[in-house]
């Protein structure tokens, strides 16, 4: 198979949850298919980027990113125009009907980018639910209606574009087709890679906890600030020994400036490996997220356990008492804490489970296959003609622009 994937940046260096996923499933797929690779070019992405994903077996060609219009940019959201390449976009235009048994967009933000017909069976790729997302975070209602409306105007001409969407999770896939139904759904989650992530014969050191993730991702962020307010204190006065070390890419030192006693922040490391292994347990104190956790499949692949929120553990087959141990928010994380770590053997008892069942089910390969079977539903389909969309760009940037004033008008008033 000949597939063309499009993504918004370049998937490397893998210090981040959607580049990680990304290059593991293309490098599994590339041993049997013809995988191309087009993507926006990024600040601080060098020649070596570029060098290591072709060695991965990848033909890859990086576009230029551009700034926007205004008109353009209020009518799409900001990620939208971020990774905004008019090099890419015209290539996709000028792109022959049969060069690609299938074009993969890795990105809701990039379906724009596509031309409105003549490409061959499109797939659609949700690391998340973006508009699920953009509403919890936003700051006021008013920018949560204007961000809502942003992303389902984006949702709506994927969903006129291609039929075929796959998801990281089945409640992803489920809280999508509630809003459309006519689409077909595959659930390809995040896995491991495990001839990298095994159990050492390092001892683990109790109670020291491990928040591992990408520190300039808001949602960690602000599960991280909740658990530390709401109970951290609770925690570390029941059980005196107990730390934290805050691992992870790009932190707001300002932001971490005043952190409790216990709790370190280290930043990013060139391998979390030595972390997952020396931890007495990895905690996931998220509230707000989509998709799945790949921290979560690489620490059950190290046999480290984990204490996480039922959010936090979404989207995978680990089960709350039997791989893991999960609560209804943040603040009970500390309360969970407080009696797992009184008794480690069941600690122990629940991580080599959940490393039987990472190693049953989340190798990439697995996934990869699966990844697969959606590109050849969407290849063995009658090739799509790209149904137009509902309305031109502008007349949609219209319409949000006039609903942001009439949202901000009333808030005022």
């Amino acid at each position: 198979m000949r597939a063309l994937v499009v993504s918004p940046t370049l998937p490397w260096p893998l210090d981040a949850g959607g580049r990680l996923r990304t290059t593991n499933l293309l490098r599994e797929l590339a041993t049997r298919h013809e995988i191309t690779l087009w993507c926006v070019r990024q600040e601080g992405a060098d020649a070596d980027a570029v060098a290591a994903l072709r060695a991965l077996g990848l033909t890859l060609r990086v576009f230029p990113r551009a700034k926007r219009g205004l008109l353009q940019r209020l009518g799409a959201p900001p990620q939208e125009s971020w990774f905004w390449s008019p090099a890419l976009s015209r290539a996709l235009r000028e792109l022959p009907a049969d060069a690609f048994d299938v074009v993969h967009i890795d990105e809701l933000c990039q379906v724009r980018a596509l031309p409105e017909r003549g490409l061959p069976p499109l797939v659609q790729h949700h690391h998340k639910l973006d508009l699920e997302l953009a509403v919890q975070l936003a700051a006021s209602p008013a920018r949560a209606g204007l961000e809502s409306e942003r992303w389902r105007s984006l949702e709506r001409e994927s969903v006129a574009r291609t039929r075929d969407h796959v998801f990281c999770s089945a409640e992803d896939a489920t809280r999508f087709t509630a809003r459309h139904p006519e689409v077909h759904t595959h659930v390809v989650p995040s896995g491991v890679d495990l001839a990298r992530f095994v159990p050492t014969r390092e001892a683990r050191e109790a109670g020291h906890l491990l928040l591992l993730g990408s520190l300039d991702y808001e949602p960690n962020v602000r599960g991280l600030e909740r658990f530390l307010a709401t109970g951290w204190a609770r925690l570390s006065a029941a059980r005196p020994q107990v730390r934290l070390s805050i691992v992870g890419r790009a932190p707001d030192r300002e932001r971490f400036s005043r952190l409790p006693a216990g709790v370190t922040l280290v930043g990013e490391v060139p391998d979390p490996r030595p972390w997952l292994a020396r931890a007495g347990a990895l905690i996931v104190p998220l509230e707000v997220g989509g998709g799945t956790r790949l921290k979560l499949v690489e620490a059950a692949a190290m046999g480290c356990p984990i204490v996480a929120t039922a959010v936090g553990a979404e989207g995978l087959a680990f089960a709350n008492g039997e791989h893991l141990r999960t609560t209804d928010g943040v603040e009970a994380l500390c309360a969970a804490l407080i009696e797992e770590l009184a008794q480690p053997h069941r600690l122990a008892q629940r991580a080599t489970a959940a490393r039987e069942l990472a190693l049953e089910r989340y190798g990439w390969d697995r996934l990869a296959a699966s990844l697969e079977e959606a590109w050849l539903a969407a290849a063995q389909s009658e090739r799509s003609p790209g149904r137009r969309v509902e309305a031109p760009l502008a007349a949609s940037s219209r319409a949000i622009a006039a609903s942001v004033i009439s949202a901000t008008s009333s808030a005022k008033s």
